[in-house]
C-alpha cells in the first residue's frame, strides 16, 4: 500500500498535467526509446520558450486525460500511450513544431537491443572469407 505522501504526490501531478492539457491547444507525444539524455537537453534548450516539455507516466497521462472532460479530443491520446514518453504542449501549429523536431534530429549508432527503423539487408557474394568461425 503507497504512502499517504506518494498518493499526494500522484494526485498533485494528475492536478498539474490535467492544467496543462486544458491550457495548451498542441499536445505532441515522442518516444524516449532511443533518445539519449543529451539529445534530450539539448532539445529543450532549443524549444524552452515555444514548448513545454516533460515525461510523464502513462497511468497518470490517463488519468488526467479523464479529468479532462471539456476536451473529449483527447480520449484519442490514450491509444498512443505505450512505452517510456516525452509529452509536449505548446500553443504552436502541429506543423511547425514538427518542423522544429525535425531539424533536431540526428542519426545515433545502434546500440545492443535497438530496434532497427528499417531493414538491413546483406546482399548474397563473395565476402572474402572462408565458411565457418572467424578466428
Amino acid at each position: 500500500m503507497p504512502s499517504q505522501q506518494v498518493l499526494q504526490k500522484k494526485i498533485s501531478e494528475v492536478e498539474e498535467i490535467t492544467q496543462l492539457l486544458r491550457r495548451y491547444d498542441v499536445i505532441g507525444i515522442a518516444s524516449l526509446q532511443k533518445a539519449r539524455a543529451p539529445q534530450l537537453q539539448e532539445l529543450k534548450k532549443k524549444l524552452l520558450d515555444k514548448v513545454y516539455m516533460k515525461v510523464i507516466k502513462n497511468t497518470i497521462m490517463k488519468r488526467a486525460i479523464e479529468n479532462c472532460k471539456e476536451k473529449p479530443e483527447l480520449k484519442k491520446l490514450e491509444e498512443h500511450l505505450t512505452g517510456s514518453n516525452i509529452y509536449l504542449f505548446t500553443d504552436l501549429n502541429p506543423f511547425k513544431l514538427a518542423l522544429l523536431l525535425e531539424k533536431g534530429k540526428v542519426k545515433t549508432t545502434a546500440k545492443a537491443g535497438d530496434i532497427a527503423a528499417f531493414d538491413v539487408v546483406v546482399p548474397a557474394g563473395n565476402t572474402g572469407q572462408p565458411p565457418g568461425p572467424i578466428i
